[in-house]
């Protein structure tokens, strides 16, 4: 159900139809670097940073043709959709609005994947590769040290909570993995292009349709939150932080930066 947690209690269908408003957030590219190929990394592209602590997972479409990309500043070479490479984000949006609301003010046209890189220092192409030729690899996460990631089965508070049919799964940080979702209800791809990257990072402790995809495929739920929307213990310096805040995507985007995986924001 939807749920506040500022509030610590769920919304009424009233609040949710009359407490809408179009606001601004972080957004951030970032590269998950695959175990077994040096100096290459998988493009993620998310609009919520703090569920990067819980990935476990990466979603992509085996029928989309992925583009290798190599960039000139440290030689690295990317994985992510070809057809993204040049799609400009919201481009109708930023023409006619949002319904009533118009673009927001002081928010310039969002850049494209091929500007950030320019703006990096440039980049060749390499070739493509199928999605389904993607799947069964595997990653480093983002945020393995953090000791909600060490434990088999997955994480929560309390520890009970875990089903005990996934204590016997490994750790977040053991089990990161590319996984093809196939297509929603629709016959729409999840992992399709469009304004990301054609891979959707996947934190199953953090939302029902990644829950959802954790127990199909075999993905541990790593759960950050307590009721009132605060990191919980085993997040290290995120612990307390409620995810909501501004500020808290921004601790999660300078560590990002730290580590050398931020590529845009």
């Amino acid at each position: 159900m939807p749920w506040s947690g500022r509030a610590g209690c769920a919304f009424s269908h009233m609040e949710i139809a009359e407490g809408r408003k179009l606001v601004t957030h972080l957004a951030v590219f970032v590269r998950f670097p695959i175990r077994g190929r040096e100096n290459e990394y998988l493009l993620i592209w998310t609009t919520t940073p703090w569920t990067l602590t819980s990935n476990t997972g990466a979603a992509v479409s085996g029928e989309l043709e992925y583009v290798k990309l190599r960039a000139k500043k440290d030689g690295a070479l990317y994985y992510f959709a070809k057809e993204n490479l040049e799609t400009q984000r919201l481009e109708t949006q930023y023409k006619e609005g949002f319904g009533s609301a118009p673009w927001p003010k002081g928010l310039g046209k969002l850049k494209t994947i091929h500007q950030s890189f320019e703006e990096r220092g440039g980049y060749t192409i390499e070739g493509t590769i199928g999605g389904a030729e993607m799947v069964g690899w595997t990653y480093d996460g983002p945020f393995d040290e953090l000791p909600a990631q060490q434990h088999p089965g997955g994480y929560a508070e309390p520890l009970e909570l875990i089903p005990t049919d996934q204590r016997d799964l490994p750790s977040g940080k053991d089990g990161h993995r590319v996984f093809d979702p196939g297509k929603d209800t629709t016959g729409q791809a999840y992992g399709g292009a469009g304004e990301g990257t054609g891979i959707v990072h996947s934190a199953p402790g953090c939302g029902d349709g990644d829950h959802a995809w954790g127990k199909r495929f075999g993905l541990v739920a790593i759960a950050p939150l307590d009721a009132g929307g605060r990191f919980i213990e085993e997040f290290g310096k995120f612990t307390g932080l409620r995810a909501s805040d501004p500020a808290t995507a921004q601790a999660v985007i300078d560590d990002l930066q730290d580590k050398g995986l931020l590529i845009a924001v």
